[in-house]
């Protein structure tokens, strides 16, 4: 079943667990939006992207002695939260949800394009 499933699905799957851990950050950031000494926190990309990336492990060759060495990396996605330090804004806040929104129905897009082409091939194989 592995051989099915590359890399990318694996990706993916853990863009979608970053935005749906975004998506509980900025939520609790609006419904304490009234909270006196709140601070708002969020998930930030970069750092969800590259622990991603290190979670996801690829087996690469170096094929010429000038390519870069590369190790194998392995683990499980790490999100955390941090405070931005900034006040806190219900437009703000919107402003992000409808972001992450979009971004979370991008990648849902993108798994299922590639569980069409999966599907494609199983019908073109029958």
């Amino acid at each position: 079943m592995e051989g099915l499933f590359d890399k990318t699905y694996q990706l993916l799957s853990s863009v979608l667990d970053y935005r749906s851990a975004r998506q509980k950050v900025i939520a609790s950031n609006v419904a304490n939006i009234d909270t006196p000494d709140f601070k708002p926190k969020d998930v930030k990309f970069p750092e969800a992207l590259k622990s991603a990336q290190t979670a996801v492990q690829v087996d690469l060759a170096r094929t010429h002695a000038l390519h870069f060495p590369l190790g194998q990396a392995g683990g499980t996605p790490n999100l955390t939260t941090i405070e931005t330090g900034e006040k806190t804004s219900l437009d703000k806040e919107m402003m992000n949800i409808a972001e992450n929104n979009l971004n979370y129905n991008l990648t849902v897009e993108f798994l299922a394009r590639k569980f069409r082409s999966i599907q494609n091939v199983l019908k073109e194989a029958r």
